[in-house]
């Protein structure tokens, strides 16, 4: 029983009450007797009725024999094949009937939209004036014609028409923001003729958007202008989708259930859970039509209410549906997770797993779980259910161990990302929510592929959210974290992602606003935010690496704006120096080159010395002055992961390299832990690697050398030696012992 997600085209198929809205919205339009142009649109969500209302309102005109001209044009039709206008008027043209062409030259019709064809520009603000077409492609029009008294002759036309002609214009909301552009000219400007209705069938929040990216001024405004009539489409009361949704289920369930004494408690059992996932119905359509097939395949193998219900979490609440499918012993009966001390910390993952959810609330989704795991049950109350087992297995149960790997054999998301986690995230409106999906992302490592996501999809993102993901990014962008052996690293992807949102925004002004307050409220990270102040100065040349400026054109803020920020910046730096957070900053090196260069009244470089000075503090500083990469190899070799210190900017604030050298040697004497020694020893080596290397045939002084390549040592006596290759590899490169600098 699969369902087509089709609408419906007559009255009598109308199975959610919305006959009587379709037929007053039908004798509403007959009734209108003024000749002006009329546009009345039908606006709602996609999947909320719209076409099939309008299948109705003409289905109800055909019962009544209305003997008004009747056009249904789909652009859709002709999407990217930059004939839109074209294939409107062609179809305007096309009408038959004589109490249309006994009225109207068809001829001119035609020519108008042939005229349109090789159209190169024109502005919805400035109507038909501002249509520009190009003359050496296009001589449709005589020399003494122009589209001005064209359109007119064609108005003068339709005003001798003794009857309306209705133009119903749907799917407005699937074309690309310019063919949105043409259809809203041609009912402002171009077709508004006498005796014209129009009925616009579209997303409201689509066409907007669409406006926004065309840069039309207040195009809310602007489409009230343009239409007369708004109507919204009636939202499906629950009563109605209650009996919609328990008639497809119960027929599915039919098919697939011996029809017995407890056929219908057991469906009312499992509708009763189901019915909490069903907001519309195309979640119904989409639910009945991908559990028909899959239950065909596996149908012997499964107990149909447990796979009626893990579908549904599948395709509603796929994140917990993971959690099950990759945690089966949180779920299912063992020795091990009846102890009490097991139970307490088994319940506070089932929490944990629950506030996953999207959809349900937190009572409806453990009532789900209840019903498939009745285990979990364990975890909050003091009983045992072992009793129950046998009848479990019996029936195939999802919660056994035999057959709980049966539910998961075919599975929905074949993707790390899934679309709808993703969709999930670009709709988040609220700071806090966008870091927490941030943050599970990154612990599930997946920061890059969503990076990568975001950077290819950020138009996806609703522009009222935009300022909410810059917020949350610099906020935890330091937090997140990239695989060693990725090309690019964290800060070229978070730089792209800030930058390309940051372009959502119309001007200056409004980015200034969005960072201002994004800074203010950053608790967690400072380098995305310096990175970006960085950028910025940069592109105005305040570091002076060249006589004159970049593009500032290339600019995302003002300058003065610029130095307001990071004004604010130096505060937030001073703040974070003063809770000794600044100093396990990973980017350290950066924030410090910055905090430098924007603070007049800090010497910032005393303060380093002042903090180095103190016990273990060096290592610390030393850690924000890493840099950990990977070898680029090809596909058949492992990469090599590289760490390095930058010691040339590490030098800035100690006298020489002994000094730096004899500081962190030192340290080394210390009691340290395997972190701390780690960070100490792979300094020193470095330093020597680069400082302190001595060559085979060299002449040395005295002292303890050792190969860099094996640690073998050689210990020369005489001032005058020449240092021999190492005896144990032959190697030629050797450092000086600590001991003796």
């Amino acid at each position: 029983m699969f369902i087509e997600d089709n609408p419906i085209y007559l009255l009598d198929d109308d199975k959610l009450n919305r006959r009587k809205f379709a037929e007053s919205l039908a004798q509403s339009i007959l009734n209108h007797k003024n000749e002006n142009c009329l546009t009345i649109s039908l606006m709602g969500k996609w999947g909320s009725g719209k076409t099939s209302i309008i299948n109705m309102v003409k289905d109800y005109w055909n019962q009544l024999d209305s003997d008004n001209i009747i056009v249904h044009f789909n652009p859709w039709h002709f999407s990217n094949n930059d004939n839109l206008l074209f294939q409107f008027f062609d179809i305007l043209s096309n009408i038959s009937g004589k109490e249309f062409t006994d009225y109207v030259n068809t001829d001119n019709l035609k020519k108008l939209g042939k005229s349109l064809i090789n159209m190169t520009s024109f502005s919805l603000n400035f109507g038909l004036g501002s249509i520009n077409i190009n003359p050496e492609v296009n001589n449709t029009l005589s020399d003494e014609e122009t589209l001005f008294s064209l359109k007119n002759k064609i108005s003068e036309d339709f005003k001798k028409l003794k009857k309306s002609v209705i133009i119903i214009i749907d799917d407005i909301d699937r074309l690309a923001d310019n063919e949105v552009q043409q259809i809203l000219m041609l009912v402002k400007s171009l077709a508004d003729f006498p005796h014209v209705v129009y009925i616009l069938s579209f997303d409201k929040d689509a066409v907007v958007g669409s406006l926004e990216n065309l840069k039309v001024y207040a195009p809310e405004m602007f489409l009230e202008k343009i239409i007369q009539i708004p109507i919204v489409v009636p939202e499906i009361r629950e009563s109605q989708l209650d009996n919609v949704v328990a008639s497809y289920l119960n027929d599915f369930y039919k098919n697939y259930r011996n029809v017995d004494e407890t056929y219908q408690k057991d469906f009312f059992d499992i509708y009763s859970y189901l019915r909490l996932f069903f907001d519309n119905l195309r979640d119904l359509y989409r639910y009945v039509n991908i559990i028909t097939f899959y239950f065909s395949v596996i149908k012997d193998n499964v107990y149909i209410n447990d796979f009626m219900l893990i579908l549904a979490l599948q395709l509603f609440e796929h994140k917990i549906y993971n959690k099950i499918k990759d945690n089966p012993s949180l779920f299912l009966v063992s020795t091990e997770n009846q102890k009490y001390d097991v139970k307490n910390d088994n319940k506070d993952k089932i929490q944990k797993i629950m506030e996953l959810r999207s959809k349900l609330s937190e009572d409806e989704i453990y009532s789900v779980l209840l019903k498939l795991f009745p285990r979990i049950r364990m975890y909050y109350r003091n009983i045992d259910l072992e009793d129950s087992y046998r009848d479990w297995k019996y029936n195939f149960r999802i919660c056994t161990t035999e057959y709980f790997y049966n539910y998961f054999t075919l599975n929905l998301d074949a993707e790390d990302l899934s679309v709808n986690s993703i969709e999930d995230l670009f709709n988040l409106g609220d700071v806090e929510k966008i870091s927490k999906m941030f943050l599970e992302y990154d612990r599930n490592n997946q920061t890059k592929e969503l990076f990568d996501i975001i950077i290819n999809r950020i138009r996806d993102i609703p522009n009222e959210n935009v300022p909410f993901f810059i917020i949350s990014l610099i906020d935890i962008g330091d937090q997140l974290h990239l695989p060693f052996n990725t090309f690019f690293d964290k800060r070229i992807y978070l730089s792209r992602i800030i930058d390309d949102l940051l372009k959502e925004f119309e001007n200056n002004s409004e980015r200034f606003n969005v960072l201002e307050k994004a800074i203010d409220n950053s608790e967690n990270s400072l380098y995305v935010a310096v990175e970006f102040l960085s950028s910025q100065d940069f592109i105005y040349n305040k570091f002076n690496y060249e006589n004159d400026r970049k593009d500032v054109s290339e600019a995302l803020i003002n300058e003065d704006d610029l130095e307001k920020l990071e004004d604010m910046m130096v505060l937030k730096i001073r703040k974070w120096d003063e809770t000794d957070k600044l100093w396990d900053s990973l980017d350290l090196e950066y924030i410090l080159y910055s905090w430098e260069f924007w603070d007049r009244d800090i010497d910032v470089a005393k303060r380093v010395h002042e903090f180095i000075h103190e016990g273990k503090n060096a290592l610390r500083f030393a850690r924000g002055f890493r840099n950990i990469n990977s070898t680029v190899m090809h596909a058949d070799s492992p990469s090599e992961i590289i760490q390095k210190f930058n010691l040339k900017s590490m030098l800035k604030y100690f006298g020489s390299i002994d000094e730096l050298r004899s500081k962190y040697v030192e340290i080394c004497n210390e009691s340290l832990n395997d972190s701390e020694k780690e960070i100490c020893n792979s300094l020193i080596k470095q330093v020597d690697e680069e400082y302190f290397t001595f060559k085979s045939g060299q002449k040395s002084g005295a002292g303890t050398y050792i190969c860099i390549n094996c640690n073998q040592e050689i210990i020369l006596d005489d001032n005058n030696d020449v240092i021999p290759p190492c005896p144990k590899c032959n190697g030629v490169n050797f450092t000086k012992s600590n001991n003796n600098i």
